[in-house]
C-alpha cells in the first residue's frame, strides 16, 4: 500500500475501535496522528492475529530499500 502518513494513522486508528464522524472525533483522531508520526511512503504490515486484533508493524527492510531508491544509494 502506498499513501501519506496521516491515512497510515486512520489505518491503524479505525480498528482500534474509533471513529472520526464528527468534530470531537476528528479533533482525538488529530491528537493520536500527531502523537504517533507515520511517515508519508512508509512501509507498513497490517496483520490479524488469532486473537482477532489487528497489528500494524513497520516493515524496515522495505523502507530501507523504499530509502535507497529515493537516494540513489544501493
Amino acid at each position: 500500500m502506498f499513501g501519506h502518513g496521516m491515512w497510515f494513522g486512520l489505518l491503524v486508528w479505525k480498528p482500534l475501535g474509533f471513529t472520526a464522524t464528527d468534530s470531537l472525533g476528528m479533533k482525538a483522531f488529530r491528537r493520536f496522528q500527531l502523537g504517533l508520526p507515520m511517515l508519508n511512503c512508509g512501509v507498513y504490515t497490517l496483520l490479524r492475529g488469532v486473537d482477532g486484533h489487528w497489528r500494524v508493524r513497520a516493515d524496515k527492510v522495505a523502507l530501507r530499500r523504499v530509502s535507497s531508491l529515493s537516494t540513489g544509494a544501493t
